[in-house]
């Protein structure tokens, strides 16, 4: 062995890639947990997010099905007015959904009462004047506010509880 200004000079050198490391291929556990862990953060906001969207989407689908109950009662009466000696009743979901004659006035999915996450039912009362009150409540987590409308075509909400005549219009 003979010694050189760096220590000794050995015949059989090694050369530098056998001294450094391989790498293997892949990720180690560490980096797939915290890849785990950033997803399940994205995740904690985009859900909460996701479920609000969809509850406002269903309160406005509701309160469109509301103001299309409204529209077709008005319209139910005016056909019946034409064919009923001058008095034009108001019509239950049923008989709007399937008029005795006629095109419907609402489809079948709001005439079975349940659309969009709520339950819908129409009251008539049948008189001289007649009268009508729809009433849209959401089912489980749907929505939270509810929807009401009578003759006078003014809708109402409600959160949290069952809309009235006593209930704040819709602005």
């Amino acid at each position: 062995t003979k010694w050189g200004p760096q220590g000794p000079n050995v015949d059989n050198k090694c050369k530098q890639e056998d001294v450094v490391m391989k790498k293997t291929h892949g990720f180690t556990l560490i980096e797939l947990m915290i890849v785990v862990a950033i997803i399940a953060i994205i995740a904690a906001i985009a859900i909460p997010n996701l479920l609000r969207s969809r509850q406002s989407a269903n309160e406005g689908a509701a309160l469109g099905a509301v103001r299309t109950l409204s529209t077709a009662e008005a319209s139910y009466q005016a056909a019946a007015l034409t064919m009923n000696s001058g008095i034009g009743q108001y019509g239950t979901l049923a008989q709007l959904a399937t008029p005795t004659s006629g095109a419907p006035f609402i489809d079948n999915v709001l005439g079975s009462g349940t659309k969009h996450g709520y339950n819908f039912a129409v009251a008539i009362t049948v008189g001289n004047p007649p009268a009508f009150t729809a009433n849209a409540d959401p089912q489980g987590n749907a929505g939270v506010k509810a929807f009401f409308v009578d003759d006078s075509g003014v809708i109402r909400q409600a959160v949290g509880a069952a809309a009235t005549v006593a209930s704040d219009p819709v602005q």
